[in-house]
């Protein structure tokens, strides 16, 4: 996801199965997305945005890559979002996250991925890192795939905060995904590889 230039965060509900609206519908509430609330961030840079729910209490955040940083916002009143934490100088152009962890990374093969404990989402804090990627995905078991100058893979069960890698090849490397046991690997101009990856330290290429 490349950054752009927002002054704030909306939040919208999605009406399934109907044609996107036009930009200036949104801005009205027409067509088929509705704009419920925002919080302004004026002169802020925004990258990407995520979701986190916390276990505890069940309260949902958006974590928003701004400015050299995270935001973490409450969305549990969608018509009354509001911005309750923030962490600087860390990476924002990609937020994944796993249990109560997000991790961030600065869009490239250079500097350092952060993470950070979401355990009181009012006072995130960085707790471990590891080497930066272009994105990142983390599956269900606990695995992060980044992508960067091809493909690493990183076990996270053992410490959250010391992602251990297990796996890396491929060339290029720009986003990945995975649905059940399957890595879709997308590797740019070299194509997208599609993985058996019911054991990450070993994926089978299937095509």
């Amino acid at each position: 996801m490349k950054p752009s230039r927002l002054a704030s965060l909306l939040v919208v509900v999605l009406c399934l199965g109907a044609a996107p609206p036009l930009l200036g519908q949104l801005a009205t509430g027409q067509g088929n997305v509705t704009l419920l609330g925002q919080v302004e961030m004026p002169g802020e840079s925004t990258a990407d945005v995520w979701g986190y729910v916390d276990a505890a209490t069940g309260t949902p955040y958006a974590l928003l890559g701004i400015s050299e940083g995270l935001t973490v916002v409450d969305v549990s009143d969608p018509l009354r979002p509001v911005r309750v934490g923030d962490v600087r100088d860390v990476p924002f152009f990609d937020i994944k996250t796993w249990q109560q962890y997000a991790y961030t990374v600065t869009g490239g093969s250079s500097g350092e991925g952060r993470i950070i404990d979401l355990s009181d989402p009012r006072t995130p804090l960085v707790v471990g890192s590891f080497p930066s990627a272009h994105n990142i995905f983390i599956d269900a078991r606990g695995y992060l795939y980044a992508e960067v100058q091809g493909l690493k893979i990183y076990d996270l069960n053992p410490d959250p905060t010391q992602p251990r890698l297990i796996w890396s090849g491929g060339v290029e490397g720009h986003d990945a995904a995975v649905v059940g046991d399957r890595l879709y690997d997308f590797h740019g101009r070299a194509g997208t590889f599609i993985y058996d990856v019911a054991d990450p330290s070993d994926p089978r290429l299937l095509g």
